[in-house]
């Protein structure tokens, strides 16, 4: 009974996330961002740098994470205007958080096979969790050119595994006592103290969201080219999410972190190296 009411909750909980992060809205250009519009700071001088300047900064690293706000309209544009930039200098590997790991050999196949765009949804296995219509420019800029789109996240049938007693993740700096206790504020806080009373069901949303930020710096760390992630903003944070993953792998490769944020939002040296703030973008 216990468990049966553990798998509700953690149902429930998951889809709370997703539901709050994850709302689709119209789409806007990436032409329509620009210098009145978009903001890009350096958290650490906490000085202002234009658009080229910023991306002659990104492809300096062997991987680019970028954290969004899933139902942020202004920031799918923004990763779109980014890949669209990057691809320019480099060959891309981009790691999608809203694709699980084992549509790889679909998303190849249909890669193989050149399918068309009506079908493409349908051809890599698109979870309908996630709401394409969002991500829908992002994806087919990848896919149609010669950069990898990458599958970075769990399976369902991994986190099924994962909520019934998986083994605790392995690490130095991804998996400290301070790492896991700020995970469960934000789980809590996203939630309400009231909604998730059961500890158990919170180490197991913990133990989720760790062991899928492990997936995604596998992904980057291993990727052949420039890597870059498009996952959500917590994923991306340096205090608790795939950078420090990527620093247990102790790889040379190098990584710079990009949040997108909202204008007023104040930059945080400890959460990311560059923010993106926008103002009234239609």
């Amino acid at each position: 009974m216990l468990r049966n009411l553990m798998k509700f909750n953690l149902v429930f909980c998951l889809s709370f996330i997703f539901l709050f992060f994850g709302c689709a809205a119209s789409k806007i250009s990436p032409e329509s961002l620009n210098e009145q519009n978009l903001r890009i700071i350096n958290t650490r001088t906490k000085a202002a740098l234009n658009y080229d300047k910023f991306i002659n900064e990104l492809i300096k690293y062997d991987i680019v994470l970028i954290g969004e706000l899933h139902e942020n309209k202004a920031h799918q544009a923004a990763e779109l205007k980014i890949i669209n930039s990057l691809k320019k200098y480099k060959k891309l590997d981009v790691v999608f958080e809203m694709i699980s790991s084992d549509k790889q050999a679909k998303i190849d196949t249909a890669k193989a096979t050149g399918v068309s765009k009506n079908a493409l949804e349908n051809a890599i296995g698109w979870s309908k969790r996630w709401d394409y219509a969002f991500y829908q420019d992002l994806i087919e800029s990848v896919f149609y050119s010669d950069a990898n789109l990458i599958g970075g996240n769990l399976s369902k049938g991994e986190i099924d595994t994962i909520f019934n007693g998986a083994y605790p993740l392995n690490g130095h700096l991804s998996t400290t006592d301070e790492v896991r206790n700020n995970i469960k504020k934000i789980v809590t806080t996203m939630h309400g103290k009231d909604e998730i009373k059961d500890e158990r069901l919170l180490e197991a949303l913990v133990q989720i969201q760790q062991y899928k930020d492990r997936r995604m710096a596998d992904k980057l760390v291993h990727s052949k080219n420039l890597a870059v992630l498009i996952a959500g903003k917590f994923h991306t944070d340096k205090n608790i999410g795939v950078p420090l993953h990527i620093m247990d792998f102790d790889t040379d490769k190098k990584f710079i972190v990009v949040t997108l944020g909202y204008e007023g939002e104040e930059p945080n040296s400890q959460e990311a190296d560059f923010i993106l703030l926008f103002k009234d973008v239609k």
